[in-house]
């Protein structure tokens, strides 16, 4: 098992999340409660979240800037969110994004990670899905 934090020279090693503002038509804007966009040095990522109360919380905290790690095919970042929900699950898919209670963090699956299987992603431990 190893974790390894992104270092590269000529690039910032952090992880920004956005609200995402969606045009409809014309001049108009409106906020998309459901979507956040996921910075990470150059690759830019749109994700589609739930209306959990986490997810809520999540929203009511960006932007949030992080320094993230990679953990096998998952990139993670530390959060001072917390959550009491009782949806734990130990199998994701690739494109989730999680919170992992134990560690306080933001999980992105892009892969299998150092404790999957060959046919299912697993995370180190239990994260509640919802995105």
């Amino acid at each position: 098992m190893y974790v390894r934090t992104f270092k590269y020279l000529l690039l910032v090693s952090q992880v920004k999340l956005l609200p995402f503002i969606r045009r409809l038509s014309g001049n108009y804007w409106i906020r998309c409660l459901f979507w956040i966009i996921i910075k990470v040095n150059r690759l830019t990522i749109e994700a589609k979240i739930d209306s959990s109360e986490l997810s809520g919380l999540l929203w009511e905290k960006l932007p949030i800037e992080a320094s993230v790690n990679l953990w096998g095919d998952e990139i993670y970042f530390k959060t001072n969110l917390e959550s009491q929900s009782n949806q734990l699950q130990q199998v994701v898919d690739i494109g989730d994004v999680a919170f992992w209670p134990s560690g306080q963090a933001v999980c992105l699956f892009f892969g299998l990670t150092p404790t999957s299987t060959p046919d299912e992603i697993r995370p180190a431990s239990a994260v509640i899905v919802f995105g």
